[in-house]
């Protein structure tokens, strides 16, 4: 017997902004996350990325490739309400409720021991 599905597994498309540099001659690089505008959040930055970026905006043999966007689809779980009427998180071959120790399946069947 399966459990009441309250929420259906979905693909969310997540968009990220990055600054790219590349060594010239090369597909090797840096990326900097930025907002869609290009601007970077230099405070979020570690020190080792500030190094980074600041070697990338004085070597001559890096160069500017400029604002890039990166959309990836990724794949939420499916939310069901276990028999203890807590929810669950249908994730993989097999979930486990944290309250009650029930385990589903990835369609939210119960898995007996």
């Amino acid at each position: 017997m399966s459990i009441k599905i309250k929420k259906h597994r979905s693909s969310v498309e997540v968009c990220q902004y990055f600054i790219e540099y590349r060594w010239i001659g090369e597909l090797a690089g840096y990326l900097f996350p930025c907002d869609e505008r290009g601007a970077i959040r230099f405070e979020d930055l570690s020190a080792e990325a500030l190094q980074n970026y600041e070697k990338c905006e004085t070597d001559e043999r890096l160069e500017y490739i400029g604002l890039v966007r990166v959309v990836q689809h990724v794949k939420t779980s499916a939310i069901g309400q276990c028999y203890c009427g807590k929810d669950v998180s249908l994730d993989g071959l097999e979930s486990e409720c944290i309250f009650c120790g029930r385990r589903y399946n990835a369609i939210g069947e119960e898995k007996k021991s």
